[in-house]
């Protein structure tokens, strides 16, 4: 994970960010690091919408939230994520 957050650093024009950001979440997941990984997915999502990888991270956060369905912090995530999505469609 600090691998990723490095590159992320040290190259935040690349046009592997997306990529980048995407596999840091999935690190985060395998470390059960749920909400962290809900957070840098939700990152993704808002700096690079238009991507393959944002859509990924949207399927991810769905996953991610099922398996929480009565936690507190999973319900306001979901309207998070859908409110940002939304935002995200209309630019």
């Amino acid at each position: 994970i600090s691998n990723y957050k490095i590159y992320i650093n040290k190259y935040k024009e690349s046009e592997k960010i997306p990529e980048v950001m995407f596999r840091m979440g999935e690190c985060l997941e395998t470390a059960n690091q749920w909400q962290k990984a809900v957070i840098t997915y939700k990152k993704l999502i808002k700096n690079h919408f238009a991507t393959v990888w944002s859509q990924k991270a949207q399927e991810r956060i769905t996953e991610i939230l099922k398996k929480f369905p009565k936690a507190q912090w999973a319900r306001k995530e979901k309207i998070a994520v859908r409110t940002l999505v939304r935002t995200m469609s209309r630019k």
